[in-house]
């Protein structure tokens, strides 16, 4: 019976039993921008973008579109591979049925939807208030809108700010356990992503 994710003592256990394939799926993921769910170890899915200005629009909806077109390749018994749909798994994909449905709406003259959520200063620009209290209260604000829109976890790069190192941003809706899960099996799998992702794939050639 597989280790459950319970404590912080059950997390080098539970990735000392989890296979090279486990692993690999762990790290290629199940969507574009979701994790692959495990519930065998009790490791749900995470919703995860990259950000530091706020809500990349891009990026949510083309979570959703790839969703979509994964649904109709299946009811069409044609399922998508995503180690075969390119960068990322399928975000070109997503990416590009999402641009032409834009496409397709401004020529149609349907006016675009308001886009309730806030836009933050780049890194550049927290940096420049030498202000790390302003940094933080602006955080916990991103943080709240973020997990209202039900993503779990946030990639934030503050380059040329002196006020937060560049890393991983979580939203408050993804437990503290949780985190340190990812947090410590990426650390350790990311001198083995390429050779994991290989061994996966030809496990099934």
């Amino acid at each position: 019976m597989a280790t459950k994710l319970t404590d912080p003592a059950s997390i080098d256990l539970l990735i000392s039993e989890m296979t090279v394939a486990e692993k690999a799926r762990l790290v290629i993921g199940g969507s574009p921008w979701c994790t692959e769910e495990l519930p065998e170890y009790g490791i749900p899915k995470l919703f995860m973008l990259d950000s530091c200005n706020g809500l990349n629009l891009m990026e949510y909806e083309s979570e959703f579109v790839y969703r979509d077109l994964e649904k109709q390749a299946t009811a069409a018994g044609t399922p998508l591979d995503r180690e075969k749909n390119g960068y990322m798994g399928g975000l070109l994909l997503a990416l590009g049925a999402l641009h032409k449905k834009a496409a397709e709406q401004k020529a149609a003259g349907v006016p675009e939807k308001e886009k309730p959520y806030g836009i933050y200063p780049p890194g550049i620009a927290y940096g420049s208030t030498w202000d790390p209290e302003l940094v933080k209260k602006t955080s916990a604000v991103m943080a709240r809108e973020m997990a209202s829109y039900g993503i779990d976890r946030m990639f934030l790069q503050f380059k040329a700010c002196m006020v937060l190192p560049c890393g991983l941003f979580v939203c408050k809706k993804v437990p503290h356990l949780l985190a340190d899960f990812y947090a410590r099996t990426f650390s350790i799998q990311a001198r083995r992503l390429h050779s994991a992702a290989r061994l996966y794939r030809s496990s099934r050639a």
